[in-house]
């Protein structure tokens, strides 16, 4: 399965979201998408960013 999203980034600037965990606190979540699919990425589009992920589905 082939699932896209996108979004208004990327950013033009780091904002309040940023900054509001420590640096620990980001960038997990790009590790768990590893580990439970076939592949993932993204691509900027103008105005937005896609991102996206092919899944194992089984019945």
């Amino acid at each position: 399965m082939h699932i896209e999203v996108s979004d208004g980034g990327p950013a033009e600037r780091e904002g309040d979201w940023a900054a509001s965990g420590t640096p620990d606190e980001h960038g997990r979540g790009l590790d768990i998408i590893d580990h439970i699919t076939a592949a993932h990425g993204e691509h900027d589009d103008p105005g937005h960013a896609v991102h996206w992920t092919d899944v194992n589905a089984t019945a």
